[in-house]
C-alpha cells in the first residue's frame, strides 16, 4: 500500500487533469470513449477505456481501493453501479467502520 502524503498528491493531480467530474476519468473524443486511470508511485496506470463514466468512475474506485487501501479516494457512485454495494464492503472492512 502506498503512503499517505502521496495518495493526497496524486489526488491533486488526477483532479486537475479530469475532464469529468471523477477522479482519474477523462473523456477521449478520438476514440469518443472514457479512460479511467490511477497514479501509482508516481506512475500512470491505465485502467481501461469504457462508454460510460460511471463503468470508469468504478474502475478507478476499484483500483483505488487495491492499491490506497484504507487511504483510497473514491468517486461518489454510490447507488449508481451494481458493484457499489461491494465497494461500500470493502471499504468498510479497511476502515473498520
Amino acid at each position: 500500500m502506498v503512503g499517505r502524503m502521496s495518495v493526497i498528491e496524486e489526488n491533486k493531480h488526477a483532479r486537475a487533469t479530469a475532464t469529468s467530474g471523477y477522479h482519474g476519468v477523462t473523456w477521449v473524443p478520438e476514440r469518443k470513449r472514457w479512460v479511467a486511470q490511477i497514479m501509482i508511485n508516481g506512475k500512470v496506470k491505465h485502467l481501461g477505456t469504457f462508454t460510460s463514466e460511471l463503468q470508469a468512475a468504478a474502475a478507478y474506485n476499484r483500483a483505488s481501493i487495491k492499491y490506497y487501501g484504507r487511504y483510497a479516494v473514491l468517486n461518489n457512485t454510490w447507488g449508481v453501479t451494481s458493484e457499489t454495494l461491494d465497494q461500500f464492503k470493502v471499504v468498510r472492512r479497511l476502515t473498520g467502520g
